[in-house]
């Protein structure tokens, strides 16, 4: 049976345009985050899925700043958002 690993392995390789976006589905360390996160990088690191993120950006459950149409996060509103709780 294929690992998880091996399945993104060859995804990579059939699509090699999606590339960054498999390997930033690979982050696992808060320290790794950028000091601007966008939706996607939510949905990343987070363990909840695409609309629970934008209805909690939405709320101003997780503090962010939106530029037009664009939601931009601080890794410290992420941080206060999982209760300053992070590695």
């Amino acid at each position: 049976m294929p690992t998880i690993d091996s399945y993104a392995g060859d995804r990579l390789a059939k699509n090699n345009g999606m590339s960054t976006q498999l390997e930033m589905t690979c982050t696992t360390s808060f320290a790794a985050l950028p000091d601007v996160l966008t939706p996607s990088d939510l949905i990343a690191f987070l363990p909840i899925g695409r609309n629970a993120v934008y209805e909690a950006l939405k709320r101003q459950a997780i503090k962010n700043i939106r530029i037009g149409q664009r939601f931009l996060i601080t890794k410290a509103a992420l941080r206060e958002f999982l209760g300053g709780q992070v590695e």
